[in-house]
């Protein structure tokens, strides 16, 4: 049977919007018929719904990550991109063995740093002659990472000279960099759309009650959550009385947001509701159902180039959004006129 082997590095737990994404794909790879093989974290604690076999092949990443100590040292960088480097190709190679892939199979990556990318192309170009799957690389953000590694071009013209550079189809989710990564790669690069969830979303506005807005993901500096905080406390000290809800999912915070939430005034207030758990995806989808309005006062300079999968939830269920000027989500909103 045909399989699409669905290998995502950064699936390992239901934080993100990694794991309905993925039940998305899977489930569209059955109903074609196809077989569907998951490659995850190898500390993965979930499951993708639908009884998909799943392999926990990958390490963790340890230069999406580092602590303030390595952060701080260049060396100390340069070497968590060795070790990160090496594990992922040995990952590939321990973790998907010759024989079981096809060559009418699909291998789809996602989200891949550089360093992913190269350590793929290595592997594709270890099989032999005749038996390589068509692997579907999906770029990672922040291009200018792509440009500064000189093992691309050495990989992509090594794949051309052996035949090979066929079975590699380059994607990303950015109509911006979609550009910008032919003009480094040297090769088409499809726009795919963002893939946000396998169910419906349809809104349960409830007439009579306030409006509800909404912060949804997760609670990071880059995604402006410590500014609705601070907005929020000072609608709550104004004379006027708030004719609204604020519904803020706030589990796992980064360090600004944590502080931001530990200052937060109006937490006890009765139209604030905090989220300090992590959610199912139906959970999820019920808060997203709930809110009027979605608060995504994104870091232009972080999210000049992105989307959100939250962002595309919304605009899938209908929701208006508040996002900030020179983000790309401005542009889509200024576009489709829905913020």
């Amino acid at each position: 049977m045909r399989t699409l082997w669905l290998a995502d590095h950064l699936l390992l737990d239901e934080r993100g919007h990694h794991l309905s994404h993925a039940g998305y794909i899977a489930d569209a790879a059955k109903r074609a018929g196809m077989g569907v093989r998951i490659l995850c974290a190898r500390k993965c604690s979930v499951k993708v719904a639908g009884g998909f076999r799943m392999d926990g092949i990958f390490r963790q990443d340890l230069r999406n990550s580092p602590s303030r100590l390595f952060s701080k040292s260049r060396i100390a960088l340069d070497l968590l991109e060795f070790v990160a480097r090496r594990r992922f190709q040995a990952d590939l190679e321990s973790g998907i063995r010759q024989a079981e892939v096809g060559r009418d199979d699909i291998i789809f990556a996602q989200m891949l740093a550089p360093r992913n990318l190269t350590s793929w192309l290595q592997w594709l170009q270890s099989l032999p002659r005749g038996h390589e799957p068509t692997v579907i690389l999906h770029l990672g953000y922040a291009s200018e990472r792509f440009a500064a590694d000189p093992r691309l071009p050495r990989l992509l013209t090594a794949l051309q000279l052996d035949g090979k550079q066929e079975r590699a189809r380059f994607v990303t989710d950015s109509p911006i960099l979609q550009s910008r990564y032919e003009a480094i790669l040297q090769q088409s690069v499809t726009l795919l759309p963002v893939v946000v969830s396998r169910h419906a979303m349809d809104s349960s506005k409830r007439p009579g009650n306030p409006p509800c807005f909404a912060c949804l993901g997760s609670a990071r500096e880059d995604k402006g959550f410590p500014e609705v905080l601070a907005a929020i406390d000072s609608l709550s000290t104004s004379a006027q009385p708030i004719n609204a809800r604020f519904a803020l999912q706030s589990s796992d915070p980064d360090h600004r947001s944590a502080v931001a939430l530990a200052g937060f005034r109006s937490a006890p207030e009765k139209h604030v509701s905090l989220v300090d758990h992590p959610l199912s995806e139906q959970a999820y989808l019920q808060l997203l159902r709930d809110a009027d309005v979605l608060l995504l006062p994104y870091r232009p300079e972080t999210y000049k180039e992105r989307t959100s999968g939250v962002f595309c939830e919304a605009l899938s269920a209908g929701k208006p959004v508040i996002v900030s000027e020179g983000s790309l989500m401005a542009s889509q909103v200024s576009r489709e006129r829905t913020g």
